[in-house]
């Protein structure tokens, strides 16, 4: 079981993963709120308490999986190697070891050209990171964040998230009465 409990990051992630689409603040959450009628501050403090503690959740999953991977390297002195393909893996864990870390490397690789980029932005870049009205730049400021342990830019990154969904309330308010609801 405490080997189990090491790939909590990874479990957080897979569960994450379709939590975050089928009970989305913004797309779901928001416009079931206001179909019964609820009130538009209600609706903001709900769908903004939800998108805030997802973007948390995704905050602890990124980091917990680049601490696991450097647990890994630490643990096995030849799991560089295993990687790279000049030492044979040992069983089905090695297997799954091995094709997560070299998949959280080529996003880490992508992440570190977007980092440069982003982080130049400074805390600016992430508030806009945090506007933005669809999902995808959200998650890349929270796997940046999370993956480089940079708390200060995934607090603004959740403040301009909250300032997402205040004017995302009332954008639902204004497309429920265009169609008389």
């Amino acid at each position: 079981m405490r080997k189990l409990w090491k790939w909590w990051p990874l479990f957080l992630l897979i569960t994450l993963t379709p939590a975050a689409y089928l009970l989305h603040p913004d797309g779901v959450i928001t416009p079931a709120l206001r179909a019964k009628g609820f009130r538009n501050f209600n609706i903001l403090m709900i769908s903004g308490t939800v998108g805030t503690i997802e973007m948390i959740l995704w905050y602890i999953g990124w980091g917990g999986v680049r601490r696991q991977s450097t647990e890994w390297f630490r643990e096995d002195v030849n799991f560089a190697k295993k990687i790279a393909g000049e030492i044979k893996r040992e069983g089905y864990i090695d297997w799954i070891k091995i094709y997560f870390t070299r998949k959280y490397k080529i996003l880490d690789e992508k992440a570190a050209k977007l980092i440069k980029g982003v982080k130049a932005g400074g805390y600016l870049g992430f508030f806009l990171l945090g506007c933005w009205p669809t999902p995808g730049p959200r998650v890349v400021g929270d796997f940046i964040c999370g993956t480089s342990g940079w708390k200060g830019g995934f607090i603004i990154l959740c403040i301009g998230n909250f300032i997402k969904t205040l004017y995302l309330v009332f954008a639902w308010d204004k497309v429920f009465d265009f169609f008389g609801q």
